[in-house]
């Protein structure tokens, strides 16, 4: 019998590398807003979770149906999880150890939970109109990789299965 037990926590794991390209006064806000003590690109930078959801769980306590209302009324969502999802894509912020720089691209690689943050960069493009960003992703548990670009809120996804 096989001693290994599934854990719905432990994820997939998708690598990805995103690079970043525009002038160089505007990458060095991008970089200098990104990095935060753990990663040198973090979600939580520019999509911070609410802190109305913080500890929320996922599925919502059915016991709480007022203050899940009013959490869903306040942020779209009753609770961490589908905030997550709805706003980066993923369920969990990006693991990003890596990064590298020139003049005019930034370049970062880092890891994402079961697929790319597609949204989250998608949302991020918005706020940073001039740069465009280009992310190849491979998420080889589930045999899909992809390309994508996103720039102005557009994005772009070209995504296959092997």
């Amino acid at each position: 019998m096989n001693n290994v037990r599934y854990n719905k926590n432990i994820p997939n794991w998708c690598t990805n590398t995103l690079k970043v390209k525009g002038e160089e006064k505007i990458l060095q806000k991008f970089k200098k807003k990104a990095q935060n003590k753990k990663n040198k690109l973090s979600l939580t930078k520019f999509l911070p979770l609410p802190k109305g959801l913080e500890g929320t769980q996922s599925p919502p306590d059915k016991k709480k149906k007022i203050q899940n209302l009013a959490l869903k009324l306040k942020y779209g969502t009753d609770n961490w999880y589908d905030w997550a999802i709805k706003n980066w894509g993923i369920k969990w912020d990006i693991k990003c150890e890596f990064m590298d720089n020139n003049e005019d691209e930034l370049i970062y690689e880092f890891d994402s939970p079961w697929g790319p943050p597609l949204e989250g960069f998608r949302q991020i493009s918005k706020k940073y109109p001039k740069l465009v960003f280009f992310l190849d992703y491979d998420e080889p548990g589930m045999a899909f990789k992809g390309i994508s670009k996103m720039q102005k809120g557009k994005l772009e996804d070209h995504c296959i299965n092997y």
